[in-house]
């Protein structure tokens, strides 16, 4: 009977332990998708910032600007960060700037940073004048104002075009209206290799169709005759011009992209005369 009595307590003790490591494990199983469930999260969205670059134009109101890109007029709204920015600028400053979209659409621009790296004052030229445009053999004056490239020179500059940064080392002046009426603008190291400048210059424009050398002699405009030389390709929709000429002891290269259009009667002499305006940082 005593060992009937033991086997029963032995059997009962057991079965208890069994019964604690059970529910040990159960609770050692649900503790991780617990904590799965309280780590999930949602990432932080981080507002996205934009780059461009353009000319400053002036301010719409105390809280606005508005900037000309390449593509687009863009009006942007001022933080703090950039209000003592904005009283540096003056109209037709080439400017970088970095700006956010908010939840309602608007613009905000973040950084800006003027990147004429010639000061006007410095190289004391006006900062605007009337320069001459022959459309049709008449002879008209436009004002235009002044641009620093960042490249060492300046250029007047209509208000109907635009002048900017495009690549490194080269220029873009365009008209607003159509941005495929442009020059681009190369200005070329003293050591740069004349024939091989027109070599790569004719077989640019081979693309285009075939290419003519023309006289320089019989350039319409006697500032470009000291060209070193004029190539040119067209089709019926479009004319391509590749000069290289030397002004103030500085060899510059100048691409002409020009559209056959009835426009071309009016833009192509303004974009030519404002070339001629081109003074060099000494």
């Amino acid at each position: 009977k005593t060992r009937l009595h033991w086997m029963v307590i032995l059997l009962i003790s057991l079965i208890l332990i069994f019964s604690t490591v059970s529910c040990s494990n159960k609770n050692e199983q649900t503790t991780p998708n617990e904590e799965l469930k309280t780590g999930t999260e949602e990432p932080n969205q981080q507002t996205e910032t934009f780059q461009d670059q353009g000319i400053y134009t002036g301010q719409i109101d105390n809280n606005s600007v508005e900037i000309r890109t390449k593509n687009e007029i863009m009006a942007l709204q001022l933080t703090d960060e950039v209000r003592q920015v904005i009283e540096t600028l003056v109209e037709n400053d080439e400017v970088t700037f970095e700006y956010e979209k908010n939840k309602v659409g608007q613009l905000i621009l973040t950084k800006l940073e003027k990147i004429n790296s010639y000061k006007t004052s410095q190289r004391k030229l006006p900062k605007e004048k009337d320069i001459e445009i022959f459309v049709e053999g008449t002879k008209e004056l436009r004002k235009a104002y002044l641009n620093e490239s960042t490249l060492g020179y300046s250029i007047y500059v209509q208000p109907q075009f635009t002048f900017s940064g495009e690549e490194p080392g080269k220029d873009i002046l365009f008209w607003n209206n159509d941005g495929n009426y442009y020059i681009r603008i190369e200005k070329l190291p003293d050591d740069v290799n004349i024939e091989d400048m027109r070599k790569n210059a004719a077989l640019e424009l081979q693309t285009i169709g075939k290419v003519y050398e023309r006289n320089v002699e019989e350039i319409f405009d006697p500032f470009f005759r000291t060209a070193k030389f004029f190539l040119t390709s067209s089709t019926s929709q479009l004319t391509q011009n590749i000069m290289l000429i030397e002004i103030d002891g500085t060899l510059f290269k100048f691409k002409f992209n020009f559209p056959n259009g009835e426009a071309a009667e009016g833009v192509t002499p303004s974009l030519w005369a404002m070339l001629k305006t081109i003074d060099v940082n000494q």
